[in-house]
């Protein structure tokens, strides 16, 4: 029987071969970049950023579907959420064989920093990791964090897996249009920050706080200081 991540990574692989400006992010995106993890953060949804301007919500799904018809598959998209550039992202149900399977997130971007990965018998283009943590520590500089923990362990796990290079996360940021914040939640409210990181679920062999807190809170700290020409080390797990 296959499993949810079988049938996902499939559909993710045929809309990445189908040569629509897709790529993929999220949960499923740093399992197949950490394939050999102990630590996997659960999902059940498909994210994903169309690159460049798009068509309509609707001609998306259209596009979707025919990608689906032609590869034989059982799978059907159905719009849920139309988007709004710059304000709200699409939404789009997905069935196979007539029953509810997942959803999709698909938001509108114009930064391209992708990479091609491989999951058992699927390759999908998704975001590199500079460009994830980017994102993500965009969101540890502010109270967004409190809101969206599960990052918190994302940063960490990416932190664990490759050498992250400062100067192009401070460019990323900038093709994004986007600042980082004060980081003032992480620093100075690490007590409210353990209690919503308890209560995170989904989170196979979840980390202990303290340990996490820890390098996070190196990373952090080169993240704030004046030195662009640093480069995070993952086997050493510090910025060199």
């Amino acid at each position: 029987m296959e499993s949810f991540e079988d049938i996902a990574y499939r559909i993710m692989e045929l809309l990445s071969n189908s040569k629509l400006p897709l790529v993929f992010k999220g949960a499923l995106v740093l399992k197949a970049a950490r394939d050999n993890s102990s630590i996997d953060r659960l999902t059940y949804d498909i994210d994903c950023d169309w690159i460049g301007d798009p068509p309509s919500t609707k001609e998306i799904e259209n596009l979707f579907n025919s990608i689906m018809l032609m590869a034989k598959e059982e799978i059907v998209f159905e719009t849920t959420r139309e988007y709004i550039v710059g304000l709200r992202s699409a939404g789009f149900n997905i069935y196979r064989n007539n029953k509810f399977f997942t959803k999709m997130d698909l938001s509108i971007s114009k930064v391209i920093s992708s990479n091609k990965y491989y999951y058992a018998q699927a390759e999908f283009t998704g975001y590199s990791l500079e460009n994830i943590i980017c994102d993500k520590t965009l969101v540890l500089s502010t109270e967004k964090i409190f809101r969206r923990i599960k990052d918190l362990v994302d940063i960490y796990t990416i932190l664990l897996t490759k050498n992250i290079t400062k100067e192009k996360i401070l460019r990323l940021a900038k093709n994004k249009n986007r600042e980082f914040g004060s980081f003032d939640a992480f620093i100075n409210k690490k007590d409210d920050l353990r209690h919503a990181y308890e209560l995170l679920k989904g989170v196979i062999n979840k980390p202990d706080f303290d340990e996490v807190y820890e390098m996070v809170n190196k990373y952090v700290v080169g993240m704030t200081n004046e030195n662009k020409n640093i480069v995070w080390n993952h086997k050493k797990q510090k910025w060199i």
